[in-house]
């Protein structure tokens, strides 16, 4: 009897322990599957929150690109920094994503991938802190620059009034030696000249036996000048206030720094010039056109300066001139 009473209670107590141990259990498998159902809400939650940084990443990755992008060409140097910024800027990009990458939202422990999340975050932000610097280092660099170019235009502003300046006293120097240099001429001649088979020309100043025309005058001494090569030009006017010209026959225009606008020359003599006491030269002047008669005007020019002048006429034929007058 006490046998059957102690192996009854030995079953309840087997019976108690097992309805506690399947309590256990399943108090367990509620757990696990309460903790499996939280982490799977953390890891879909952590899974969207990769995706905004990812995609903010590249926002601010593609935007910083631009900026550095839309700065280049302007100089050498600034191109340089940009080029090392952009790579940097790359290299911090590929090494957030790859930190990103090593998240397992599936299968990793859902704190790992949490404080990976946050660092991304962080890795993030200081990106965002060094884009800003970049556009700092360039805002630096720009502001540089536009000083030295300030200082460039200035010193070239400088460099352009000195070069005027110079040119100015060249300008000066050269027109003083002119003036200085300048010869006076006078007792200007012109005679009309016609050709002789036996070689005498016969002088005058009837037109129709003009075939050329001889100048001669006196040039004054000048010892700033003395020993050089002069040349003086002449031109000749004609009863029509027209300039004889023709450049075959070694007409030309020179620089008139008296009258710019009379810059045309009829011929031009070159001397060797003593310089130390009055020379007296002579040119002929020949045409194929007949000389017309009336009044015509010489004028000598030496280093572009009027040097003398003076007028003379060429006559009609006696004949001629008396049957003008007769009909006149």
């Amino acid at each position: 009897m006490n046998e059957e009473k102690k192996s009854g209670t030995r079953g309840r107590v087997l019976y108690l322990l097992l309805i506690l141990l399947l309590l256990g259990m399943n108090g367990w498998l509620f757990f696990n599957a309460a903790q499996n159902k939280d982490d799977r809400e953390k890891s879909a939650r952590l899974l969207e929150e990769a995706k905004i940084v990812n995609a903010q990443l590249e926002q601010q990755y593609q935007t910083a690109k631009k900026q550095l992008d839309d700065q280049k060409g302007d100089f050498t140097q600034k191109d340089s920094l940009i080029a090392v910024l952009e790579a940097e800027l790359t290299s911090r990009r590929n090494e957030i994503n790859a930190l990103l990458k090593t998240c397992d939202f599936f299968k990793g422990n859902v704190k790992t991938n949490e404080k990976k999340i946050d660092e991304v975050k962080e890795e993030v932000k200081t990106m965002e802190v060094d884009c800003s610097s970049y556009k700092a280092q360039l805002d630096e660099l720009n502001a540089r620059y536009l000083a030295l170019q300030e200082d460039y235009e200035e010193l070239q502003f400088l460099y352009e009034q000195e070069v005027e300046r110079s040119e100015q006293l060249q300008f000066d120097k050269d027109s003083i030696l002119d003036l200085a240099g300048f010869i006076l001429s006078k007792d200007i001649n012109i005679t009309g000249v016609r050709k002789k088979g036996n070689g005498n020309d016969s002088e005058g100043q009837n037109a129709k036996h003009t075939e050329m025309l001889k100048v001669c005058f006196d040039v004054l001494p000048n010892r700033l000048s003395a020993g050089k090569n002069q040349t003086f030009l002449l031109r000749i006017i004609s009863p029509t206030g027209k300039v004889l010209y023709d450049q075959t026959s070694g007409s030309g225009e020179f620089v008139n720094k008296e009258k710019p606008e009379d810059n045309t020359y009829t011929t031009s003599l070159t001397v060797k010039y003593d310089g130390g006491e009055v020379e007296s030269h002579c040119v002929y002047w020949e045409q194929s056109d007949e000389f017309k008669p009336g009044t015509y005007t010489v004028k000598i020019y030496h280093n572009g300066y009027l040097s003398s002048r003076s007028s003379f006429t060429l006559k009609k034929p006696v004949m001629e001139d008396l049957m003008d007058k007769v009909k006149g």
